[in-house]
């Protein structure tokens, strides 16, 4: 089923994911997403693509109401796992840098 990110990316990035975690928890992401060297926007996209990662599972057996309903009332988790996963992947700049020309 095809999500349109619109449905739960928007809320994740413009409220820096306050509303998907526990206070300590958004606190820690933020930490992380601010002392990123490699930008606190690549940061934040990184964590937010560990975030759909770390639930591929659930969205994929889901249909198109469970998918969305679980990216929007995202499920408790250890953040620093999601903070791990983040961390291993490469920064955004790097990604793009190698991606080719949509035609």
């Amino acid at each position: 089923h095809k999500v349109d990110a619109h449905f739960y990316a928007f809320r994740w990035i413009t409220l820096l994911l306050s509303q998907e975690f526990e206070l300590p928890d958004v606190l820690r992401i933020w930490d992380t997403v601010i002392s990123d060297p490699h930008g606190r926007l690549d940061c934040l996209l990184r964590v937010c693509c560990a975030m759909v990662i770390h639930v591929r599972d659930m969205l994929l057996k889901g249909d198109f109401a469970t998918i969305v309903k679980t990216l929007q009332r995202y499920p408790p988790c250890d953040v620093n796992v999601l903070l791990c996963m983040a961390a291993a992947y490469p920064p955004c700049s790097e990604v793009l840098a190698g991606a080719k020309p949509i035609e």
